[in-house]
């Protein structure tokens, strides 16, 4: 995280590389996976339900309270769905990485068919095409997501053997994520160095309603666990945003680009908490 804010200006170019950090960190992931256990579950429902509730919710009171720029940055921070990343996290959190990594592919799916109809009421002078807006989110998706499933699959039918050796290395997802958060927070970092003065009061109200909302997002989210008797695995697949999805999605459809910095800032305070997170389960498991 340091390293990222220090070395920014070295870092801030590198953004091109978390798509791979995320892909790596979900083939691990998978490897460590029983396929047959992925199960759509009444606990899957639950999370998908959820997370729209979230979206317009937080969406209708940001409308209320707060300037367009503002909102839409709360809007595309919510309607980010789960980051492929919070799988390595639930793993090291010890929580059901079964019930995780099926939420993740869900939302994903979920969030790809219902944002373009979202942006398009929200932004409605932007040119919208659905079908074409829906194939181009699911490629950002398809990367991330199904490829490391395709690999993971064909290395379990043909040489079984090695996705379990792969499984052993799991510690690795720790390296990845930490390379992809010194890489995000440069990015973050960049954004509001060459931010204007004009822009400034927009980026300190979203930076702190984002925090505002990151920390909901997770106290909602273990709440919601903790009744569904799935406390790790809820409270990252209902906070944990894939974020880039969320910058890319603003820039591409709403007129104001300045609203990713919502999503950024989310992006910075997710992972500290992560952080703070692993850092109490791994002392607490010493």
């Amino acid at each position: 995280m340091l390293i990222g804010i220090v070395g920014y200006k070295l870092l801030a170019g590198l953004m091109f590389i978390v798509p791979f950090t995320v892909a790596v960190m979900f083939f691990l992931a998978y490897c460590s996976v029983d396929f047959r256990r992925l199960k759509f579950t009444k606990t899957n429902i639950a999370m998908l339900i959820f997370h729209v509730v979230f979206i317009f919710a937080f969406y209708g009171v940001a409308k209320l309270l707060f300037s367009d720029t503002v909102s839409k940055g709360v809007l595309m921070c919510a309607i980010c769905p789960a980051a492929a990343s919070s799988s390595a996290i639930i793993i090291m959190l010890g929580g059901n990485k079964e019930v995780g990594i099926t939420h993740i592919i869900l939302d994903n799916v979920l969030i790809s068919f219902l944002a373009p109809l979202v942006l398009s009421a929200v932004e409605p002078q932007a040119d919208f095409f659905y079908i074409i807006s829906v194939i181009d989110i699911l490629k950002k998706v398809f990367p991330l997501l199904i490829l490391p499933i395709i690999v993971t699959a064909f290395l379990k039918r043909l040489k079984p053997k090695w996705t379990v050796k792969i499984a052993e290395y799991n510690w690795l997802s720790l390296l990845f994520w930490s390379v992809s958060l010194a890489i995000i927070f440069s990015r973050t970092t960049d954004m509001i160095v060459n931010a204007t003065a004009e822009d400034m009061n927009d980026i300190l109200i979203m930076s702190s309603i984002s925090l505002v909302v990151c920390i909901m997002q997770f106290g909602l989210g273990k709440h919601i666990g903790k009744k569904l008797h799935q406390s790790v695995a809820v409270t990252q697949g209902l906070a944990q945003k894939n974020t880039s999805l969320g910058v890319w999605m603003a820039h591409t459809y709403l007129s104001n680009p300045l609203s990713v910095i919502f999503s950024a800032a989310y992006s910075l305070w997710q992972n500290l908490i992560n952080s703070w997170q692993v850092y109490r389960h791994d002392k607490k498991n010493q």
